[in-house]
This record gives C-alpha cells, sequence and structure tokens, in this order.
C-alpha cells in the first residue's frame, strides 16, 4: 500500500502540471484513487497549522505558499475560489498568502497588525501593473508597425526609417494626446532589409558589423533620442571587418540606446522555380544557430525572420520559454505572400495562443524584388488585429497580454499536448491501414 501511494505521490511531484487523468494512466490506477491520494499529499505536506501559542510555522506553509505565488503570476485574472480548487486548500488560505505577499492590497494597513518593515519574501507587482478592486489591471504596450520603402541608396534608407520613427513618436508617443495612463512602453518595429535592397547580390556591398557600424549606431542613437523600444527589422551584418561571414540580423534597442539582443536568421530562403523565381540566400547569408527573447514588462518576446515563420518548432520553444509575443521581420514575395504570409502569423498565434507581428518593406512595383507588404498584427485567438496594405504606411496598435493568459485558460493547450507520445516515437504503436 505505501508504494502504491509513494508512486503516485512521486508521478505527481515529477508531473506537477499533469491532470489527474494523466497521472492515472501514467500510473495505471483510478482517477478518484488519484485525486484523493495527491490531495490528502498536499494538505498533509503544504498547510500550516497553527499551534496553541499561535505562532505559525512558515518552513512548513512554502511549498502551497510557492504554488499560489506561480498561479497567480501565471492566471492574474483567477480566482481565489478557483486557486483553491485547484490546490484542495480553503479558499481563505489562498487569500492570506495573496495579502502577505503583496498580490493584493491590504484593506486597513493601519490597523495591521504587521510592522512597517517591508516583507523581504514578498513578491512585488511588476512595474507595468497597477491593483484596482483585488484585480491586477495589466498596461498595454504599444507598438507600431513601420512598413517602408527601401532604395539602393543606404544612407537614405536609415534617414527614411529615422524620420518615420519620429514622426510615428510624435503622433503615438508619451507625449501625444493618444497616450494614456493604460500605456506603458513604445515598441516600434522596422521591416527586414530595411537599408538595403532585398538580393543576395547586394547583401555584401551593404554588410556592417554591429553595433559598431553605421546602421547600428544610428539606431541607437534615435532610439535614446525618442525614448524608445526599438526592433530594428534586419540588415547584413558582417562578423568582424575582413571576414566573408554574412548574417541576416536583427537588432533590439532600449530606450537608453543600449543594444540588447542580437538574432540571426536561422532558416534561409533558398527557392528554385524554373523560369520564374531563383533566389538562394545560402549564396552569401550562413545561417544564425541561436533563439533569442527579452522582455519589456509583460511582454516576453521572441524573435525570428521571414522564412523562420513558417517553422512551428521555433514558436514551440519560445512558447514553452513564456513567450507571449512572436516578432518576425520579413519580405515575402508576391506570390508566396498572397498565399502565406496571413495564413502563417495566424497559424503561429494559434499554435502558441501569443500575440504575433510581422513587419514587411512596402510593394514597390520598380524595385526588383516586390515585397509583399501587409505588415500586421494577430491576437491570442488568430485574429487579424491590423493591416498595413501595401504601400508605404504605419500602423499602430495598444497590446494587453493579460490576453494571453486568458486564451491559455479558456483553451489550455499547454496541459492537453502529449509529449509523452509526440517526444517518445521509438516507443510508440502505428497502426496502418
Amino acid at each position: 500500500m505505501e508504494n502504491f501511494r509513494e508512486l503516485i505521490v512521486d508521478t505527481h511531484l515529477k508531473n506537477p502540471n499533469a491532470s489527474y487523468a494523466e497521472i492515472a494512466r501514467l500510473t495505471g490506477k483510478n482517477r478518484a484513487t488519484v485525486r484523493r491520494l495527491i490531495i490528502h499529499y498536499k494538505k498533509l505536506n503544504t498547510i500550516a497549522r497553527k499551534p496553541r501559542c499561535g505562532r505559525t510555522r512558515g518552513t512548513q506553509n512554502m511549498s502551497l505558499e510557492k504554488m499560489v505565488i506561480d498561479i497567480f503570476e501565471q492566471q492574474p485574472n483567477i480566482s481565489v475560489r478557483d486557486v483553491g480548487r485547484q490546490l484542495g486548500v480553503p479558499s481563505s488560505t489562498v487569500q492570506k498568502i495573496k495579502k502577505r505577499n503583496g498580490l493584493v492590497p491590504l484593506k486597513n494597513p493601519a490597523t495591521s497588525n504587521r510592522t512597517n518593515k517591508p516583507n523581504q519574501n514578498a513578491k512585488t507587482a511588476k512595474p507595468n501593473s497597477r491593483k484596482l478592486n483585488d484585480k491586477i489591471v495589466v498596461k498595454d504596450l504599444r507598438v507600431a508597425l513601420l512598413q517602408l520603402k527601401v532604395g539602393k541608396n543606404k544612407e537614405e534608407n536609415v534617414s527614411r526609417a529615422i524620420q518615420k520613427l519620429r514622426s510615428v513618436v510624435a503622433d503615438y508617443g508619451p507625449k501625444s494626446p493618444s497616450w494614456t495612463s493604460r500605456n506603458s512602453k513604445f515598441l516600434c518595429i522596422l521591416p527586414e532589409c530595411f537599408n538595403s535592397p532585398c538580393g543576395v547580390k547586394y547583401f555584401n556591398k551593404y554588410a556592417e558589423t554591429i553595433p559598431d557600424g553605421y546602421t547600428s549606431q544610428q539606431l541607437s542613437k534615435v532610439a535614446k533620442e525618442l525614448g524608445i523600444y526599438l526592433i530594428a527589422g534586419s540588415i547584413p551584418e558582417r562578423e568582424s571587418q575582413g571576414w566573408s561571414n554574412l548574417y541576416n540580423t536583427c537588432t533590439v534597442w532600449s530606450p537608453e540606446g543600449s543594444l540588447i539582443a542580437k538574432y540571426r536568421k536561422m532558416h534561409l530562403f533558398d527557392i528554385d522555380i524554373s523560369d520564374k523565381i531563383h533566389f538562394r540566400e545560402s549564396e552569401t547569408i550562413s545561417p544564425g544557430n541561436a533563439l533569442t527573447t527579452f522582455e519589456i514588462d509583460n511582454a516576453k518576446i521572441g524573435l525570428g525572420i521571414c522564412q523562420d515563420m513558417r517553422f512551428e518548432e521555433l514558436a514551440r520553444i519560445y512558447r514553452n520559454e513564456g513567450c507571449n509575443f512572436l516578432v518576425y521581420p520579413g519580405a515575402f514575395n508576391m506570390k508566396a505572400g498572397l498565399l502565406h504570409w496571413t495564413l502563417l502569423q495566424r497559424s503561429r498565434a494559434n499554435d502558441t495562443q501569443s500575440f504575433v507581428a510581422a513587419v514587411s518593406p512596402a510593394q514597390d512595383e520598380t524595385s526588383e524584388y516586390v515585397a509583399y507588404g501587409h505588415s500586421s498584427i494577430i491576437d491570442p485567438y488568430a485574429r487579424i488585429m491590423v493591416d498595413a496594405g501595401a504601400g508605404e504606411n504605419t500602423v499602430v496598435k495598444d497590446l494587453d497580454f493579460s490576453e494571453c493568459d486568458k486564451v491559455r485558460a479558456v483553451i489550455p493547450l499547454s496541459k492537453h499536448r502529449r509529449e509523452d507520445i509526440y517526444y517518445q516515437t521509438l516507443q510508440n504503436t502505428f497502426y496502418c491501414y
């Protein structure tokens, strides 16, 4: 009997997010029995009883406290009652833990028995959230997509991007009438190959080192001048002066003008259709081998470039790392754009239940390579929020990342995934008819 209990508890501890049904399947036991034993285990090992002297044994309560905090961080809008049901504890216990850790304000701080010393172990609210009626109200990240015309003069291309950045910040930035108390930070995103024509024969000529090249220096200055976060599309990067290795690279700049992230395109665009399209990015560009994420308050952002958007595996890794916003500067051609540009964005949003933004150069029929345009933002339900159309244009949208939590709670795909099957192919049984 003891071995039976230990098996269930050990399986639960190794798979804390697994449902009772999943644990029952893994252990070969009845679901009702599994549920009863796990709830009993949680009550015995996590709830601190108050001894007669009135002092709480805090060490016994730490694991429960951590679980409660983790749940509220992942699902800020979940009710106290629902948390209690999940953990098998009274809602009053959950409410006390919320108050003790600063997750909600005390109703009467003046008459509280607490001292004025801050709780060193308390989880403080994130800087872009405020508390109202015991609910965390998350502020919005304002996002601007700049769909730019790109020519053959590098200096003019960079100057055009800077001009458009100044214009959008003047119209929609913190000093504009449209800025409200719900807004926190401003993020601007440029398209792929915004400083050079999109073509393999141009990449070597336009390539620069990062961060000391001309384009990087200008981006650093304008990000600091305007006080914005800037995802600078992509440029051809030379690894170092005199080296032949080139990369298609996206840089990210902080409001202080610092380079805070860099991503090198991982999946290169190689296509050869007889008498129609010949484009082999691998002739001059080397593939990157590292993923990149960074955070702006409640937004955790994963980066990809153009062709990377076709690969669900990359988006899945970002989702598993906690990302709720995927950004893909890209330059699909007219044929691929019409077929797949919006489809892939909506697919990645649906797969990961995240916001997705893709930013393209504007359509230019006089260019050798005609980009599709239609820069857009997709919400976690895979709905199109904004579309910049074909020509040069800037679109702006406020994003509330608590929407990702809501969608993931309504349709909990991450809990329904059968990774015990997906990643153990050799042990699976296939029935072929």
